[in-house]
């Protein structure tokens, strides 16, 4: 809900554009999130992701719950 649907297909369209991934590839997401426990974004136990609210604009989100984390990466598989 950050951003406007419109902006995911675009985002997707570039990165399919240079070759890059926009799925998974069928990852658990159980221990992907286990994985990124262990990236330097993550601060005291607590998340920090990099969000776009619009093209160029990212915005730092800290505390996504667990299981919207968890809904996003299953929805990528």
């Amino acid at each position: 809900g950050l951003c406007d649907s419109g902006l995911v297909q675009r985002v997707e369209d570039a990165l399919a554009e240079v070759g890059l991934p926009v799925q998974s590839g069928g990852l658990a997401p159980e221990e992907v999130y286990e994985a990124m426990k262990t990236d330097k974004k993550w601060q005291r136990g607590e998340s920090r992701f990099v969000l776009l609210r619009g093209m160029c604009q990212p915005e730092i989100v800290r505390g996504v719950a667990r299981e919207d984390v968890l809904a996003v990466l299953d929805a990528l598989r």
